[in-house]
């Protein structure tokens, strides 16, 4: 008899002895997106950047406060160390947009 019917039903139980019968008795075709689907989900304690990248960002804005510099200042400086040139949104023909 099967064991896993007197268990309370969950849906974790339910994946789980999915995943078991698709492991034991499922087409190669079906293990596949099986395991495409696992691989597609993402956990939180597998995401680490989310903190760090926070960090930066506060960083940058202490940097930017403690410089006193305007946004207009901010754009300008971050503008010069483009390789291309600054864009011309009122340009009407194409060779004007980049001057």
């Amino acid at each position: 008899m099967l064991q896993w019917l007197s268990l309370p039903c969950s849906f974790h139980l339910t994946l789980l002895v999915n995943n078991r019968l698709v492991e034991q008795f499922g087409s190669t075709r079906r293990k596949r997106q099986l395991t495409a689907k696992e691989n597609a989900v993402v956990r939180a304690d597998a995401v680490g950047g989310a903190e760090a990248l926070k960090d930066m960002l506060r960083s940058a804005a202490d940097k930017a406060a403690e410089s006193n510099m305007t946004k207009d200042e901010i754009i300008k400086q971050t503008q010069a160390l483009r390789a291309i040139p600054p864009h011309h949104p009122e340009a009407v023909k194409p060779h004007d947009a980049y001057r």
